[in-house]
């Protein structure tokens, strides 16, 4: 079990962006700083933060179609090993999100990701 004061309010957690897609709809950011005591908390800091200057980013991670396609790691582990979107967070850890592009293609507009099945 993990103790109480390293599930404090998870300050400057780096969030890691793998595969050219998300790191294009980031304006070519491959790193971000979020806070978050979970991985849900996580995703909410990164819409409030970084929702003006990556629309794109927020598209992939937000939406319906595009969230399945999304691996998402907590110090390497996948976390739906782990304890999923609840899974709590410490400063020292990493968060890696990456595309999973084995079935899927995903590609940015001008203003935009937009997510397209390959058939």
């Amino acid at each position: 079990a993990q103790r109480a004061e390293e599930l404090v309010a998870a300050e400057g957690i780096t969030v890691r962006l793998l595969g050219i897609s998300l790191v294009e709809a980031a304006g070519g950011r491959q790193r971000l700083q979020a806070q978050g005591r979970t991985v849900a908390e996580l995703f909410e800091d990164l819409k409030i933060n970084y929702g003006e200057i990556c629309p794109g980013l927020l598209t992939i991670l937000f939406d319906e179609k595009a969230r399945p396609l999304l691996r998402i790691f907590v110090n390497g582990q996948g976390i739906l090993t782990l304890q999923g979107l609840g899974m709590q967070l410490k400063k020292s850890d990493e968060v890696t999100i990456v595309a999973d592009i084995s079935k899927y293609y995903l590609y940015s507009s001008s203003r935009h990701a937009l997510l397209t099945e390959l058939q």
